[in-house]
Order: structure tokens, then C-alpha cells, then sequence
């Protein structure tokens, strides 16, 4: 009988056995939940290391070797802050049994960077979703019981936050992390920070995650904002905005940097209705600047909507008040 190896975290014997590369394949027996590992050789350990000495303890000891492996030469500690990585004494060539030298660090799958929010809605969701790798937290750190989520603002104040259990098979699927973020306050593109951690059973911080970093996510507004005036004035949300005015709407749509424009006739005596036919021409101006001609002659009829677009003649920014005005 050779080292004992068991399945861990929702990795099987054969799991372990098949992403092994020490020992050979042929000299791992998989038997119910563990794996008898015998005749390693340093050669072995030489040749998957790409070194060149030679030495139990220079093998051990090596900067190639993959510290992300949960059978290695090396083992994982908690310091009360963070997870610490260290060096197994005394060297053993057996602490090689199971290694896997392409074992990942703790990574993103997916993580929601710029989230859309349209027109009308009242919340947007943050998804972040996480591998955790092969070191198996839970038995370095008993108390680890949640992964927990939180999302914060530039001032670092908490938004949302949200946690899922660790269970069992926690090593070997997905961690889908998400929070859900009330809008309803917001009115222009929002940056928020995103933390994810180890916590306890009373959802308190225990531990960062090794190599998860915090990360930025950005909402980007496709742009909610309230007719004006009837000179069919309005505030911009985002970048270089496409303008679909409607009169007594209540939002409007944006995009790129070109205008749309609908109005219903003319009102001459504010009734609320087009009651005037007429040919107007199209003016628009950015932030209480000069009026532009945007080179359109429309008619207007009464009881019929009429339609304009093309470019605008000016750039438009975050916060940017654009007026447009009806000329004879």
C-alpha cells in the first residue's frame, strides 16, 4: 500500500485520479472514496517540474511547483486574516502523490463589469461567478460556512449585499453570486464596487478569497428622463444620446448621436392637442447655447403625428440640457 489519498469538496476518487500527474495513472488505484498512490519517482516529480536538480528536498522546495494543488509539497494555513501557503517538513516524495500540476488558483467565470439599465425599470442585478479551484478552504478554516457578496459605492457605504451557503460539493461547481440593486434613486451612470468573501454562519467576514480581487461594475443608464417643456426640452444620461420626444410621454429613448422627434400638430391655445397646420423649421441647443439650425423644414397637421431625424450638430455629454425649437 502506498499514500492514501480521499475525495474532497465534491471531487471524486476518480476526479482526483484523473487530474493527477503524480504518480503515473498506472500506479493510482481508486478504491470507493480514496486513491492508493504508489511508485513515485523523481524523475517524475523532475520532468513535470521542468527542473533540473535532482534532490528530494530541492524538488519539494522548487518555485514550480503549483501552490493551487491540494496534494503537494506545500499546505494552506489561515493567519486569522488571510490564507497563507507554507512548506511541508520534513520533505516527503510522497507529499507529491495526487499533485496536479495544472491545478487552478481561485478565478472568475463571469463577473458583470457594465450592467444596462433600461428605461422604466426599478432595479438591475450584479452577477458574479467564481471557481474556487482545488484547496479545499473548509478544512483549513472550520468556520467557513457562506461566500457573501457586497456591493458598496465609491464612498465605500453599503448598497446590497447577498450570501449562498458552501456546501459540500462547493470545490467542484460554480459559485453564482448576485445581488439585486434598487435603482429608483439613481438618474445617471453609477459605479459600484463588489466585494465577495468567506463569512460565517452569521454572514460576518472570516477571510478574503486567495486571488479574487474586489472589482468595479459600472450601471449604465439607456437613459430614463421627463419630458419638459414644450419647447421639448430634456436632460441627457448618457453619451452622445438618439432623442425620441413625445409629447406628454414620460421617458425618452437614447443611443447614438442623432435625433428623432415626434409631436401632434401644433398647440396654439394649450389645449393639449395639434389644432394648427403649418411648415415649421427644426432649432436645437445644448445647455442654453446659441440656437442651431438642424437644416429641417416639417408640416405639421392637425390630428396627425408627424416625424424628423438626422445629426445633431453639436456632441452631447453626461448632464448636457438639450432644447429644440419650432420656427417659422
Amino acid at each position: 500500500m502506498g499514500k492514501i489519498i480521499s475525495a474532497y469538496g465534491g471531487f471524486t476518487a476518480t476526479d482526483i485520479k484523473n487530474r493527477a500527474d503524480i504518480p503515473a495513472q498506472a500506479d493510482m488505484t481508486v478504491s470507493g472514496s480514496n486513491v492508493d498512490c504508489v511508485n513515485i519517482k523523481v524523475s517524475d516529480v523532475k520532468n513535470i517540474l521542468g527542473e533540473s536538480v535532482t534532490g528530494v528536498g530541492a524538488l519539494c522546495s522548487s518555485s514550480k511547483v503549483n501552490i493551487w494543488s491540494w496534494f503537494s509539497p506545500r499546505y494552506w494555513s489561515h493567519n486569522g486574516t488571510d490564507f497563507v501557503n507554507n512548506l511541508i517538513m520534513p520533505y516527503s516524495l510522497g507529499s507529491f502523490s495526487g499533485y496536479n500540476h495544472y491545478a487552478n488558483h481561485p478565478f472568475w467565470t463571469t463577473k458583470d463589469t457594465v450592467i444596462t439599465h433600461y428605461e422604466g425599470n426599478n432595479s438591475v442585478q450584479i452577477n458574479s461567478y467564481i471557481m474556487l479551484g482545488e484547496i479545499d478552504y473548509k478544512a483549513i478554516l472550520g468556520s467557513i460556512n457562506k461566500i457573501k457578496i457586497d456591493i458598496l459605492d465609491t464612498d465605500n457605504n453599503l448598497i446590497e449585499t447577498n450570501s449562498i451557503f458552501v456546501d459540500s460539493n462547493y470545490l467542484h461547481v460554480q459559485q453564482n453570486l448576485y445581488a439585486t440593486i434598487n435603482t429608483t434613486s439613481y438618474n445617471y451612470d453609477k459605479t459600484l464596487k463588489i466585494q465577495i468573501y468567506f463569512a460565517d454562519n452569521t454572514d460576518s467576514k472570516i477571510s478574503s478569497i486567495p486571488a479574487i480581487d474586489e472589482y468595479n461594475a459600472v450601471i449604465k443608464f439607456y437613459a430614463y428622463a421627463a419630458i419638459g417643456t414644450n419647447n421639448l426640452s430634456d436632460a441627457v444620461r448618457i453619451d452622445n444620446p438618439t432623442w425620441s420626444l413625445l409629447r406628454g410621454a414620460a421617458s425618452v429613448q437614447q443611443g447614438p448621436s442623432t435625433y428623432i422627434l415626434n409631436y401632434n400638430g401644433i398647440d396654439s391655445d394649450g389645449n393639449g392637442t395639434g389644432d394648427v397646420s403649418a411648415y415649421l423649421q427644426i432649432y436645437a441647443r445644448k445647455n442654453g447655447g446659441t440656437w442651431q439650425s438642424l437644416g429641417q423644414t416639417v408640416e405639421f397637421i392637425p390630428g396627425d403625428t408627424w416625424g424628423a431625424n438626422g445629426d445633431l450638430p453639436f456632441t452631447l455629454t453626461y448632464g448636457d440640457v438639450v432644447d429644440f425649437e419650432l420656427r417659422y
